[in-house]
């Protein structure tokens, strides 16, 4: 898709994420999904 900037921004996002512990219970965590997924979107603002 030649979209390397936004991918690199969306790993970027996902990696402060797993990096506080801001998980799902299947890694280990206590978020739903949807948790998760807010908290990445909110990381991708910054």
């Amino acid at each position: 898709l030649n979209k390397k900037q936004e991918a690199q921004k969306i790993e970027n996002a996902l990696k402060k994420t797993l990096e506080e512990g801001l998980v799902t219970p299947d890694l280990g965590g206590k978020l739903g999904t949807m948790e998760m997924a807010e908290e990445i979107a909110m990381r991708l603002e910054e």
